[in-house]
């Protein structure tokens, strides 16, 4: 008989809520380190190239605010355990999501910058995450998750004392370079013009203000603390935590553009240890926490279908990108990354608008279902024409398509659809 998964109430590695100051940082750290992976360590980089600085407050802004409302608006430990158990199979298709996410930027960005080193980032979760390791790992991860951030801040401090870091920063701000003798990437920053800006922020706000209710680490934050201290544990954690490794990727944006060429990174030692010791254990932890959710959300492995073509599409997208040019300009290995990043910013906030958002205590009948799966059947190829190949105006008619679909009456119609379905 397949093993179900137990109610979140008995999974929560704590005897209960925890309150005070203490956990609040430790709980801070841990949701904001969830929240620094290869979207937060490497978007920003694209849309600096793209938009310029703009683009990239169209980024940090809504991600910062929509991830740290999470505390505020789960006014209770008992609403996260409760999406936990309603909606666990989509917060499983999350961290299904993510951890190919990762995986896939590993063996492409990942080893061009770092080479073998980025597989151990993989490697190393794989087996601290073992059925044997999981029980004891568990309540140690907030306090790890403390000396992950400490580690980020240290070489975040130690970039900006590298010599080239002046000109990087002043370049990306337009200032005149106090040391022009000093070799540093440049990084042209384009004018963003309000047409981009318009298009660009609704899809911004839509998926960082929504798709952080399906993070089975953030739910797992806000059911091992009290109202007071999981509301401070989540500002701190986006408001400092998170914020701060965001800035930190203006520091280093230069160097990665590269990369997302196809070129070789002319990077001194420094840079490469200071850059790849952020990115790796960063990413590296975000893995840790998804496999230990999904392997409670599916402790008998069966449910290993969805990782597995998750994980071949990025094979595929890998070899691709080492074999051919692309299509429309777009290089294959960025075709992934957005292909990917439109789960976060169209498919999950689908979900939670259109099922997960219903009045208290109704249930998700099948024409609820069926109105998620036809929006999306709509939504997800033109945001996916909007968002990489262009034209971009394509995303703003997908998240038009899901948001009114919310509109669509299903109450007497919709329950004769869910007789005739039955």
């Amino acid at each position: 008989m397949p093993q179900e998964p137990q109610a979140f109430a008995e999974q929560v590695d704590l005897d209960g809520p925890v309150r005070g100051p203490g956990w609040a940082v430790l709980w801070g750290c841990f949701v904001g380190c969830s929240w620094t992976w290869v979207i937060g360590m490497v978007f920003p980089v694209l849309l600096l190239r793209d938009y310029g600085m703009w683009g990239w407050v169209a980024f940090a802004v809504p991600n910062v605010l929509g991830a740290a409302a999470m505390g505020f608006v789960l006014g209770s430990p008992e609403v996260a355990r409760s999406i936990w158990n309603k909606h666990r199979t989509m917060v499983r298709w999350f961290s299904d999501v993510t951890l190919a996410f990762h995986v896939f930027v590993l063996m492409w960005l990942g080893t061009a910058l770092f080479g073998p080193a980025a597989w151990a980032a993989a490697a190393v979760p794989l087996l601290m995450m073992m059925p044997a390791r999981r029980e004891a790992w568990g309540p140690w991860l907030p306090t790890a998750a403390a000396g992950v951030a400490l580690l980020s801040w240290g070489c975040f401090s130690y970039a900006t004392r590298l010599p080239e870091a002046g000109t990087i920063v002043d370049g990306l701000f337009g200032l005149p370079t106090p040391s022009p003798h000093i070799a540093a990437p440049e990084l042209p920053i384009p004018e963003l013009g309000v047409t981009e800006l318009l298009i660009f922020l609704p899809a911004s706000i839509t998926g960082f203000l929504l798709c952080p209710y399906l993070d089975g680490s953030f739910l797992r934050g806000r059911a091992a603390t009290t109202r007071g201290t999981g509301r401070f544990a989540f500002a701190f954690g986006f408001g400092i935590v998170f914020f701060s490794m965001i800035i930190f990727s203006l520091v280093y944006a230069a160097w990665l553009i590269p990369a997302f060429r196809g070129e070789a990174v002319a990077w001194s030692d420094a840079w490469a240890i200071v850059i790849g010791l952020h990115v790796l254990v960063q990413a590296g932890f975000t893995m840790i926490l998804h496999l230990r959710e999904r392997e409670l959300l599916n402790p008998d492995g069966r449910q290993l279908g969805g990782l597995t073509l998750l994980l071949a599409a990025a094979f595929v997208l890998v070899l691709l990108q080492s074999e051919h040019d692309g299509i429309l300009g777009v290089s294959w290995a960025e075709i992934g990354y957005r292909s990917f990043l439109l789960m976060y910013g169209l498919t999950f906030p689908a979900y939670v608008w259109l099922v997960m958002l219903r009045p208290l205590g109704s249930e998700a009948t099948r024409s609820v279902w069926m109105r998620f799966g036809v929006a999306c059947a709509i939504a997800v190829p033109m945001g996916w024409i909007g968002f990489v190949t262009g034209p971009a105006w394509w995303l703003l008619g997908a998240l038009a398509v899901v948001t009114f679909a919310k509109l669509l009456p299903i109450g007497t119609g919709g329950a004769k659809l869910d007789k005739a379905l039955a």
